[in-house]
């Protein structure tokens, strides 16, 4: 197989957070992971200690693989060696979100996401019209 070469002419990304990747280039491997606690509280009072990961379970457990149980077989004849792009707009990327320009054999992609929302008084809701 031959391989073939990715152009584009621009590229515009208007946001990246935490744990997202732009990779321009080929590669053999990539593996953008984040872990985040996030905590939405009525009232701003925050404890010393408070934010450790580990405290978690889920930040500690094995993630799940998948079984692949087929056999597949390809055959893959790339008839014009080049790709080519004229733009890419992506309004944002987010945690463990990827961008690639160029070839790459495996991506591994991890996010865990622990949310508490601590609210003294529910939400005011706004009524629904009909």
């Amino acid at each position: 197989m031959i391989p073939r070469i990715s152009t584009v002419e621009s590229l515009k990304v208007n946001s990246m957070l935490i744990g997202a990747m732009l990779q321009v280039g080929d590669c053999l491997l990539l593996q953008p992971s984040s872990n985040v606690l996030a905590v939405s509280r009525q009232l701003p009072i925050f404890w010393a200690k408070e934010g450790e990961l580990s405290a978690y379970p889920l930040f500690t457990r094995p993630l799940p693989k998948p079984i692949i149980t087929e056999f597949v077989q390809m055959n893959i004849e790339n008839q014009v060696p080049l790709i080519k792009v004229r733009n890419i707009h992506v309004n944002g990327l987010s945690t463990s979100g990827t961008i690639q320009i160029g070839s790459n054999v495996r991506t591994e992609a991890t996010t865990r996401v622990k949310h508490f929302r601590q609210f003294l008084f529910p939400p005011k809701i706004p009524p629904q019209s009909s």
